[in-house]
Order: C-alpha cells, then structure tokens, then sequence
C-alpha cells in the first residue's frame, strides 16, 4: 500500500518590510508587486520567485528580512508555504 503524506498549502501577503520565519519544509517567495523587494538582500523584480526545498524531514527554521525599495508603486510580497499535517 502507497502511503501518502498529508499537506497544505499557506498563502500569505506581505506590503511592508517584515521578518518570516518559515517553520516549513517548502516556501516560495514571489513579488507581484511595482518596487523591487529583497529577500535578505537578494532583489526580486516584479513578478520574480525564489523558492526553497528541504529535505525529507527537514524544517526551515530560518530568520529571513524582507525589506522594499524606495520609491512610488504597490508592494505586494507572497509567501506560499507547504506545511505538513
């Protein structure tokens, strides 16, 4: 018998300078946003990601900064992340 693991999948919207802690095994970082943000200091462009994978029972227990660039326009981070059940 195959057996499957439980997950789900969290969404949540950054507008604002912020420090994430993932506490999951999986996260994608994605800037739907006008300014340019930077995920501890590499820069994400409009409608650029970077994501991240561990390994089998692994957790990312990091501290990350996320900060915005100066200037006009919409800031809009997503965080996704894969928890576990």
């Amino acid at each position: 018998m195959k057996y499957f693991t439980p997950y789900r999948n969290e969404f949540q919207e950054y507008n604002d300078n912020a420090t994430i802690e993932p506490n999951c095994a999986e996260f994608t970082v994605v800037n739907k946003g006008a300014v340019t943000a930077y995920f501890n200091g590499y820069p994400l462009v409009t409608n650029d990601s970077i994501a991240f994978s561990a390994q089998a029972e692994e957790i990312d227990k990091g501290i990350y900064n996320l900060t915005f660039a100066a200037g006009d326009g919409t800031k809009s981070i997503w965080v996704i992340r894969k928890l576990y059940l």
